[in-house]
C-alpha cells in the first residue's frame, strides 16, 4: 500500500513539472483560476483578508485584530509570541504566524488565522545578487476570517465592529501614561511615566466633594467633541 501511494505521489509530480515545462503559465494559471472559482462557489466558507498595510499607512483594522487576537490566542492557539516595549504597563501576547485562533459571537463560530509569506526582491545588478536578494526580503502579513457565508450580513456589521472596539480598549488600556516638560516653548522629549500611587479611592476627601469632583472630570471627558 505504501508503495503505491508512493508511486502515485511521483507520478503526480512528474506529470506536475512536465506541466510546468510545456504548458504555457497563461493557460495553467487560467484552468487554476477556474477550478479556484469552482471550489468556492461550492464551499459554504466565505473569507475576509484584513492585510497589514492598507497602501503605505498601516491597516487600523489590523491593528486592532491583532490586539484582540492577542489575548483570544492565548487560549485557543498553540503558539504565541510574547513582548514588551517601554511604552506598555504589561505582557503584550501575538498569535504567531500561520497559527489559527476559533472565536464565537452571538453563537456563530468563526475562525482566524494568521497568514505571512516572503517577498524577495530582485537585486539591483551590483555586488552578490544572493545577497542583496537576502536583505530586501520582506514578510507580507494578513489575517484571515472565514465563517459560514450564511452569517456575513452579521459578521460584516456587528462582529467586525466589535473587534474593532474591543482591540481599540485593549491597546489604549495597555500603554502607560507619560507625561512630558515644557521647555522654552518646545516639549521636552524625555518623558517619565506617570504612576502616581493615589486615587480615588484611597483619597481621604469629603464624600460629597469627591462626587461633584468625579461627575465633573467625566463631564470634561465625555465632552471631547466640545
Amino acid at each position: 500500500m505504501i508503495s503505491t501511494v508512493a508511486s502515485i505521489a511521483a507520478t503526480a509530480m512528474l506529470i506536475r513539472s512536465i506541466a510546468h515545462d510545456f504548458i504555457p503559465h497563461e493557460i495553467l494559471d487560467f484552468f487554476s483560476s477556474q477550478i479556484h472559482g469552482i471550489r468556492l462557489h461550492f464551499s459554504s466558507q466565505f473569507t475576509i483578508v484584513i492585510e497589514e498595510f492598507h497602501g503605505v499607512t498601516r491597516n487600523q483594522a489590523y491593528e486592532a485584530a491583532e490586539a484582540y487576537l492577542g489575548s483570544k490566542g492565548t487560549l485557543s492557539a498553540l503558539k504565541v509570541k510574547a513582548g514588551k516595549s517601554k511604552d506598555h504597563k504589561k505582557l503584550l501576547f501575538f498569535v504567531d504566524k500561520n497559527q489559527e485562533v476559533c472565536d464565537e459571537f452571538e453563537g456563530i463560530k468563526v475562525r482566524w488565522r494568521v497568514c505571512c509569506e516572503f517577498v524577495e526582491s530582485s537585486g539591483n545588478g551590483y555586488g552578490n545578487r544572493s545577497y542583496i536578494n537576502a536583505s530586501l526580503r520582506s514578510e507580507v502579513r494578513s489575517y484571515e476570517l472565514s465563517f459560514h457565508k450564511k452569517h456575513k450580513e452579521k459578521i460584516l456589521n456587528s462582529y467586525l465592529p466589535y473587534v474593532l472596539d474591543r482591540g481599540k480598549a485593549i491597546k489604549e488600556g495597555n500603554l502607560a501614561v507619560k507625561l512630558h516638560t515644557g521647555e522654552h516653548r518646545n516639549w521636552n522629549g524625555d518623558a517619565f511615566k506617570f504612576g502616581h500611587p493615589m486615587t480615588f479611592k484611597t483619597l481621604t476627601i469629603e464624600a460629597e466633594l469627591k462626587k461633584e469632583i468625579m461627575e465633573d472630570l467625566d463631564k470634561f471627558l465625555n465632552g471631547k467633541e466640545f
